[in-house]
């Protein structure tokens, strides 16, 4: 069993890559039991690893892992903060079926802990964090829904689960200002933490040196117009929209080749809709990466598609290694961070002739595309910064344990 000030060194070069030179034993002065709601590899579970690893280093804060799920593929992230995490069945709705021996669990690691953090707004976390009487503080990452029955069930959850709440994060403006708008109450304790953004584009010279670098190794044809997008092949993700724009843009750009990271419900579907499209050969399908970061490099364009979005943090991952962007999103967060039209190219809706059109003008001017790129730097260096993102973290922690001298 792992101790509190526990860590281990990775052993893959993902891992080392992503958690770089933390593995070091320390004695911790906060102890934090951390309910994570599921251990995708997604970008809520990405920014929770990230956010967990400043948590240990700058802050000495020692975790312990649960889940309520069973471990997904993105576990890996959170194995360095405690060996010995806990992985759970979920069984039935809501966890009915688990959820007294999931908050038995819950409740044997909180008894050694000053504070909980619960990842994601799942019904059976927060109530076995609640039960527990510590401190909580809920990461919250999901959208609402602007009709009337999702406002009234996120009422619900506000008024059934989050009453007791030490404080709520939440991971974009657009979701803290529908929360608020719901359960007005949840003023005060409301807190925006934006995600750290690395940026590592330097220039255009060096991308087309790295790009040259990644096609290579991950055998993508070296003269292409590359478009990606990545994420859960879902229904509200469409990449169906993705797919039926890809066709378009190949009428247009006849060296287009197409790539999609990740996997999911609809991937058998999505697959039949290439071929019936006539575009299979130009997309690969390569389910679950756990580094996008040659993709990135390797890429020329994203084209991202989603009915509603809490706040996607792959394209802003995707910009910041110099990829341009198209992207519709009908309802979240993205249109806050791309507005006016900076940085990217972002429609409130699936238009696939409008998308064509504009990535059909990046593949022509390359003066748009730096001039996007730059715009997308500038945005991101300005509201996704290291220090930005540490100083909000240390506020949440000020917050919930009503602390002026919390580290």
């Amino acid at each position: 069993m792992l101790n509190w000030a526990g860590g281990r060194e990775t052993s893959t070069v993902t891992e080392q890559k992503f958690f770089g030179s933390f593995f070091q034993k320390r004695t911790a002065s906060l102890r934090a039991l951390h309910i994570l709601q599921c251990t995708n590899l997604g970008g809520m579970e990405q920014t929770t690893a990230r956010n967990i690893k400043f948590l240990h280093e700058d802050c000495a804060i020692a975790f312990r892992i649960i889940s309520p799920r069973p471990a997904g593929a993105g576990a890996f992230l959170f194995q360095p903060f405690d060996q010995a995490a806990e992985f759970h069945p979920y069984r039935g709705k809501y966890n009915w079926r688990n959820h007294a021996a999931f908050a038995a669990g819950v409740a044997r690691l909180a008894a050694e802990a000053d504070i909980i953090f619960v990842t994601g707004t799942c019904v059976s976390s927060l109530r076995a964090a609640n039960a527990t009487g510590k401190p909580v503080i809920l990461f919250h990452h999901y959208h609402h829904g602007n009709d009337q029955l999702s406002r009234l069930q996120w009422r619900g959850f506000y008024e059934l689960l989050c009453r007791r709440l030490a404080a709520i994060v939440f991971v974009s403006p657009f979701i803290r200002d529908e929360a608020i708008s719901i359960a007005p109450w949840l003023r005060g304790r409301d807190i925006v933490v934006r995600q750290t953004i690395p940026i590592l584009f330097t220039s255009p010279e060096d991308r087309a040196h790295r790009r040259a670098q990644a096609r290579e190794r991950l055998g993508l044809p070296p003269d292409a117009w590359i478009i990606g997008n990545a994420g859960w092949l879902i229904p509200r993700k469409r990449f169906d929209v993705f797919l039926n724009a890809a066709a378009q843009i190949k009428q247009r750009i006849p060296n287009a080749h197409f790539v999609i990271c990740g996997d999911g419900e609809a991937a058998p579907a999505l697959r039949r809709q290439a071929a019936s499209l006539g575009i299979a050969p130009a997309v690969d399908f390569l389910g679950w990466v756990k580094d996008l970061t040659d993709h990135f490099w390797a890429w020329d364009q994203m084209l991202f598609n989603t009915d509603s979005d809490a706040f996607p943090r792959t394209v802003l991952e995707a910009a910041a290694q110099g990829v341009t962007i198209v992207a519709s999103s009908r309802y979240g967060g993205l249109n806050e961070v791309f507005n006016s039209g900076q940085g990217a190219f972002c429609f409130p809706d699936h238009d696939i002739a409008t998308m064509a059109h504009a990535s059909l003008r990046l593949f022509q001017d390359a003066g748009l595309r730096d001039r996007l790129t730059a715009e997308a730097l500038q945005i991101l260096q300005r509201d996704f910064s290291t220090s930005q993102n540490q100083a909000a973290l240390r506020a949440v922690l000020r917050t919930a344990l009503g602390k002026e001298d919390t580290p």
